[in-house]
């Protein structure tokens, strides 16, 4: 079944976005501060000059209009263009820059069981790619330290029941030795991973107290 295409309910979503919104509007007033001083400045300090008649002052008048009614549709088409092109970027970048850094908080706080998904139109694919296989090889190093937890102490526990009668320092080091494996299941415990199918079916062979470790 096709999963169900996901549409952004809010126009901003990142702090990232007002950044780019703000960029894009200075490059708008610098495109507009170059028309004005390249062709409206020139006019207006003609229009100034006061040895001018009143003739010539009605003919830059007329020029200044028709620069104006010249540039107008110009600066509105760069205006909309910058404000979809604003949009586009933003959208392509915050949205998968949010996701990433929910992945990566979920990641620190020890949930290891998701990946990181982004759309396929949106920027940032290879560094997602980067996170995903990030958390793919934290959950094998994990899950591998996790087997190899279990196997330790389904041998200490053998070796407690074959060691009932030896002296008390071997049994003192014995419970340190049991007592680091506890600790180190307790830390392996705040991690979640992502189990595979022959996870549980190898926990369960490993508490048949007969086979080897």
């Amino acid at each position: 079944m096709p999963k169900p295409k996901r549409f952004r309910q809010r126009l901003f979503v990142d702090r990232f976005q007002y950044r780019i919104a703000l960029i894009h509007l200075a490059h708008f007033a610098a495109f507009i501060a170059v028309i004005f001083a390249a062709f409206y400045l020139p006019l207006l300090v003609k229009l100034d000059d006061t040895s001018l008649s009143p003739m010539q002052k009605m003919e830059l008048s007329s020029q200044f209009q028709a620069q104006t009614e010249r540039w107008m549709p110009v600066l509105w088409f760069v205006f909309g263009l910058l404000i979809v092109s604003s949009a586009i970027v933003s959208h392509r970048l915050a949205g998968p820059l949010a996701r990433m850094r929910g992945a990566l908080k979920t990641a620190a706080e020890g949930d290891l069981r998701n990946g990181l998904s982004i759309r396929k139109r949106d920027y940032l694919g290879r560094e997602a790619q980067a996170i995903n296989a990030l958390i793919v090889s934290l959950n094998t190093k994990i899950r591998d330290i996790k087997k190899t937890q279990r196997r330790a102490d389904a041998a200490m526990r053998r070796l407690s029941d074959t060691m009932r009668g030896a002296p008390q320092d071997a049994r003192e080091q014995l419970e340190a030795l049991r007592a680091e494996i506890d600790a180190l299941k307790v830390t392996l415990s705040e991690f979640q991973i992502a189990e595979e199918k022959g996870d549980e079916a190898e926990l369960s062979s490993e508490r048949v107290p007969s086979l080897s470790v």
